[in-house]
């Protein structure tokens, strides 16, 4: 799976964590994309950019599923 999310900023954002998250039908979260696992925040500049996520293997079953998408920062000023 690939997913793509878009963004536009008008200042920079500090320590910007990107987020996917997918729940089962029942509300049990089955997966979570996230940036989190570099290390820490990214930096965004001002303007337009895409963030990518690859998934090689999804556990999932063909149905109706809940998806959130969460961009979250931390810091002064965001």
């Amino acid at each position: 799976m690939a997913a793509r999310l878009g963004y536009r900023t008008s200042k920079v954002v500090l320590d910007a964590v990107f987020r996917i998250s997918i729940y089962w039908p029942s509300g049990y979260l089955c997966a979570q994309l996230t940036t989190e696992a570099l290390g820490g925040g990214l930096r965004i500049e001002p303007g337009a950019g895409v963030i990518e996520f690859q998934c090689s293997t999804l556990p999932i079953v063909p149905g109706l599923y809940r998806i959130d998408l969460a961009i979250e920062a931390s810091g002064p000023g965001n």
